[in-house]
């Protein structure tokens, strides 16, 4: 998962769609979480030189294997766009929250658009403590753990 400088999004998934929808649902789960137009998410998959290749479809496990990886995948992205946001807004990480797509500060109502901040993520000029540049958000189910919530998150 990835937001780009443009601040369009990209999910990239190892889950192949055959038929059942994944890729609409995929970027409505992303629209959804991230409160961005859904004309603004692109869903890539099948290519492994982006991610980790799925293993088929198995009884059409694709959305609720998948889609739960997306999701778990945004979280860790809004956690980062959170700190993003803070940083932007010269705010403590636990004094935003992220709605609509926009970052704003409960302690004094700032608000900036994470389109706004993307394209500054990539240029680095400023990082958070302890942030590598860009907005990514990574997710991976494994065998044991297809639908739990206790899947490793990366």
């Amino acid at each position: 998962m990835k937001i780009d400088p443009s601040g369009k999004v990209t999910v990239m998934t190892g889950a192949s769609p055959h038929g059942q929808g994944e890729e609409t649902t995929f970027a409505q789960i992303a629209a959804d979480e991230l409160g961005v137009d859904i004309d603004d998410i692109l869903v890539l998959h099948g290519d492994t030189a982006s991610c980790q290749y799925g293993i088929g479809t198995f009884g059409s496990r694709g959305t609720a294997v998948g889609g739960t990886a997306v999701y778990f995948a945004l979280q860790d992205l809004k956690a980062k766009i959170k700190k993003f946001g803070a940083s932007g807004l010269a705010a403590g990480s636990d004094d935003v929250t992220l709605s609509g797509g926009v970052v704003t500060c409960n302690k004094t109502v700032r608000r900036r658009p994470c389109r706004r901040f993307a394209g500054a993520t990539y240029r680095a000029m400023t990082l958070p403590a302890n942030t590598e540049p860009g907005l990514f958000g990574d997710a991976f189910l494994g065998a044991s753990d297809f639908t739990s919530r206790s899947a490793r998150t990366l």
